[in-house]
């Protein structure tokens, strides 16, 4: 019952969202590792590696692509502009 209540207050509420569900952190950004991101979300690199080779079909660490852990706990790869 409070899940579906907070659940609820936090589609129309979105800074209740943040504070509740968190936002994106950055692991990867322009090819450098964000390191202590790193150690605040318990990802190792190995993990990021693990998760490119799962997710893109490719080895080693993007220069073209930003990391993110999402808000539920997914690693995504997000294609730089240009």
């Amino acid at each position: 019952l409070v899940h579906r209540i907070l659940a609820r207050l936090c589609v129309t509420r979105p800074k209740l969202a943040r504070l509740v569900e968190g936002e994106p952190v950055p692991l990867l950004l322009s090819g450098k590792l964000q390191k202590e991101n790193l150690k605040l979300t318990t990802i190792s690199e190995a993990d990021l590696l693990e998760s490119r080779r799962l997710e893109r079909q490719q080895n080693g660490l993007p220069h073209d692509e930003d990391v993110y852990m999402e808000r539920n706990g997914r690693i995504s790869f997000v294609k730089l502009e240009g």
